[in-house]
C-alpha cells in the first residue's frame, strides 16, 4: 500500500481544446508548474524526490490503468496527478490507493484557469532557464568541453 497524499485535478478532459488554444504548447509545462507549486506551497515540509532512484514525495500522471478511476469515483473525466511518498523509488499507487485517497477528501484542484497568472510566471523562468542552459551547452561546445 502507497500513502496517496493527494490527487490534484488540472482540467476536465472536454476542456483540453479549449486550453491548448489559450497556452498553446506551453500547456505541456503545467504539470511540472504544478509540482514546484505542491512542494512549495502544499508540502513543503516534505521531503521530494530528486530523481527516479530517490526516495520521497513525487507526483505522477498516471497511466490508463488509473483513469477510469477518478472517473468512476468523481463522475467526470480529468487530467490528474497522484502525489505520495515513494519509499523505495519504484513504487506506485494502486487503483484502491486512489480510490481510498479520493473517498477521503485527498483531492487538491490546480485548475490552469485558477492559476494562470502564476502560470505564466512561471513559464517566463521556465523559458529564461530553458535559455540559459542552451547558451551554457553552446559555450561549451565552442570550447570543446562537450
Amino acid at each position: 500500500m502507497v500513502e496517496v497524499l493527494a490527487v490534484v485535478l488540472m482540467w476536465k478532459l472536454d476542456e483540453a481544446e479549449r486550453l491548448k488554444e489559450k497556452f498553446g504548447d506551453d500547456l505541456g509545462f503545467y504539470p511540472a508548474f504544478v509540482v514546484m507549486a505542491l512542494d512549495e506551497y502544499y508540502f513543503p515540509e516534505k521531503r521530494w524526490k530528486k530523481d527516479f532512484y530517490d526516495k520521497g514525495v513525487t507526483m505522477i500522471l498516471p497511466g490508463s490503468y488509473l483513469i477510469d478511476v477518478v472517473k468512476d469515483e468523481l463522475g467526470e473525466d480529468w487530467v490528474f496527478g497522484i502525489v505520495f511518498h515513494d519509499k523505495t523509488g519504484r513504487e506506485a499507487p494502486s487503483e484502491k490507493d486512489v480510490r481510498e485517497a479520493i473517498r477521503s477528501g485527498k483531492i487538491i484542484r490546480m485548475h490552469p484557469d485558477d492559476h494562470e497568472l502564476a502560470f505564466r510566471v512561471y513559464l517566463c523562468w521556465k523559458k529564461k532557464y530553458i535559455s540559459l542552459l542552451e547558451r551554457i551547452k553552446q559555450i561549451l561546445k565552442e570550447e570543446r568541453y562537450i
